[in-house]
């Protein structure tokens, strides 16, 4: 599955790397479960409606949507890192 970040989450993703490698690798383990569809996580609702959340710590979270597309889903991130 095709995995494509948002500015703002791929630069929080690579900016954890450096200030929080514990943190960079949870996120790293969640995208994986999230590509094999081993992972779910909560719906949101209001403007982030058709998005879903899953929490990467206890304040962390990962804000993404899968998007069916005729060569494949595409697994979009919007946020990662802080909390929205």
């Amino acid at each position: 599955m095709k995995t494509v970040f948002s500015g703002q989450a791929w630069t929080s993703f690579h900016v954890a790397r450096s200030e929080n490698p514990s943190l960079h690798e949870s996120m790293g383990a969640h995208l994986s479960r999230l590509q094999s569809g081993e992972e779910r996580g909560q719906p949101l609702a209001g403007s982030l409606s058709g998005w879903t959340s899953c929490r990467i710590s206890r304040q962390e979270r990962l804000v993404y949507r899968i998007v069916k597309k005729q060569d494949g889903p595409i697994l979009e991130i919007a946020a990662c890192r802080l909390r929205i």
